[in-house]
């Protein structure tokens, strides 16, 4: 299946796709059927997606094809890069970081940075305060993010490279953690050298 397949099903599961555009997407997609096994896709074009359980049924029915490693790698990569390039909220984008990718999904990696890990945290984040934050311009945001912070934009440039260039690989595979859910695994390979 394809990287961008995935991640469409993906934003489904994960609830970011509304059921209607998701149902659509499903009828008028060209190569879905060829994506699918065959019987996959027939039931798949058969569902009641009015049914209230339809995001359980899709996940059951899909997730085991997806390709989650690379539909991961590649969203992560994205957002970093809209946020390296100014094109969304700083904040915003922290925000995602911090609770879709270390909390939610359970990517530790992300949390070598204090930016990003105390995001939320009261009296550790003045980044994430909302009681102002919508007064700020983005320049004002990224001032802050930057006073907060000297090394945040280094450490994302630093991470973007490591899962482009594979010393940060994410697998696809998950585990059930106690009181976190789903928490996927990655590896990442050192790059110091041992004398």
């Amino acid at each position: 299946m394809k990287t961008s397949t995935s991640i469409l099903f993906l934003r489904f599961i994960e609830k970011k796709t509304k059921i209607q555009d998701f149902e659509k997407w499903i009828y008028e997609s060209e190569s879905l059927e060829e994506e699918l096994p065959d019987e996959t896709y027939t039931e798949l074009i058969s569902l009641d997606f009015n049914d209230k359980s339809i995001r359980k049924i899709v996940t059951e029915l899909v997730f085991p094809l997806l390709d989650v490693g690379n539909a991961h790698k590649q969203q992560l990569i994205e957002l970093i890069s809209e946020i390296l390039d100014k094109k969304i909220d700083p904040i915003a984008g922290i925000s995602e970081l911090h609770y879709n990718w270390l909390d939610e999904k359970g990517y530790l990696f992300l949390s070598n940075n204090t930016t990003i890990a105390n995001f939320g945290e009261q009296g550790k984040s003045i980044v994430s305060r909302t009681d102002f934050s919508n007064e700020l311009t983005i320049d004002e945001k990224w001032k802050l993010v930057k006073s907060d912070d000297t090394s945040f934009i280094d450490y994302l440039v630093k991470t973007k490279t490591k899962l482009e260039d594979g010393r940060i690989r994410l697998t696809g595979n998950f585990k059930e953690v106690k009181f976190y859910g789903l928490q996927f695994e990655y590896e990442e390979k050192s790059t110091q050298q041992h004398l």
